[in-house]
Order: structure tokens, then C-alpha cells, then sequence
């Protein structure tokens, strides 16, 4: 379980290798700065048999400004999503998250990277005595294409919580806005 906190980290701190698209001299002669900014997206994705639809409020502290821009900030976030399971309900679903991020961003013109950890607020739709809300760690990775400038994308997105059943992977459109 240690290991996988390890790689959830590193994911969160070191994504500019991923989407470094500059000199190594740029990225070390610039800083990252204060600037607050919001951003904000409705969302739908569903791959095979797994369904989301979410709702989130990022809130960027930090920038780094370049021909990629990063940032580090938070997440507010509410995912409800289910598993389509032919006569049956969707394991006591859908199950819905209520969450909070500490997110690490990089941007360009296109695409928008999103590395996230933190905590869930768990539930689902179950009569089951034996079943509780709980608090979760939960980590995630959000790729998002621009189709209109800063307001219309196609994402890719994959979150979990380590636990059965509260992990989704998904593609599909999102509408927000990002400054």
C-alpha cells in the first residue's frame, strides 16, 4: 500500500516531464508565482460499462507561466458514477463523491493535464445495514483536449480509492471554462 502513495506523489510532483514542451534553461530560470485564478467544469464520461457525471471548481494559488503553463492549487469536486451491470443495481450505486483535491496542472493551448490526491466523502444508494459512508484517500488523472478555446473538451479521465468498487475510467466531453 506504501507503494502505491509513492507513485501518487511523484505523479503529483514531477508531471513536467510528461508534457515538457521547452528547454530545461526555461523551465529553471522561471518561478512560480501567487496568482489566484478559478476555473470550473460540468462533465460526462463513460467507457464500457462505467458511467460519471461530475461537477468540479478548481482553484489554481500557484502558476508558472511558459509555452506550458503549470500550477498547483485545489479541487472541489462532485462525482456521481455507476457500474451498468445487466438486472442488476449498479453495486449499491451510483455511488457519488464529494471531494477535495490538491491538484498539480499543466496547460497549453490544447491540452490540459491534471494530476489530483486527496479526500472523498463516499456514499452510495444502499438499503444494506452493513454498508456505511466513509472518508476516502482518493487519486486521480484528468486529460483534457480543447475542442473550443477554453470552454468545450473531449477528457479522459481515471479515479480511485484503493477500495472495491470506487474506481472509474472514463472518456467524454466537458464544459467549462479555464483561464
Amino acid at each position: 500500500m506504501k507503494t502505491k502513495y509513492i507513485i501518487i506523489v511523484f505523479l503529483i510532483y514531477f508531471p513536467s516531464n510528461l508534457v515538457n514542451a521547452q528547454g530545461l534553461n526555461t523551465i529553471q530560470d522561471s518561478k512560480f508565482i501567487f496568482s489566484p485564478s478559478v476555473g470550473g467544469q460540468f462533465e460526462l464520461t463513460t467507457l464500457l460499462y462505467v458511467f460519471e457525471l461530475g461537477a468540479l471548481v478548481d482553484i489554481d494559488f500557484f502558476k508558472k507561466e511558459s509555452k506550458v503553463n503549470y500550477s498547483f492549487g485545489t479541487r472541489l469536486s462532485y462525482e456521481s458514477y455507476g457500474y451498468l451491470e445487466p438486472g442488476f443495481p449498479t453495486g449499491g450505486g451510483p455511488l457519488k463523491d464529494y471531494c477535495f483535491y490538491i491538484t498539480h496542472s499543466s496547460k497549453s493551448k490544447y491540452f490540459h493535464l491534471n494530476f489530483l490526491a486527496g479526500l472523498a466523502y463516499h456514499t452510495k444508494s444502499s438499503e444494506s445495514p452493513f454498508y456505511r459512508d466513509e472518508t476516502l484517500f482518493r487519486a486521480g488523472i484528468e486529460l483534457r483536449y480543447n475542442l473550443l478555446q477554453k470552454m468545450l473538451g473531449l477528457v479522459f479521465k481515471g479515479s480511485t480509492s484503493f477500495d472495491e468498487r470506487t474506481t472509474f475510467v472514463g472518456l467524454g466531453i466537458a464544459i467549462g471554462y479555464y483561464k
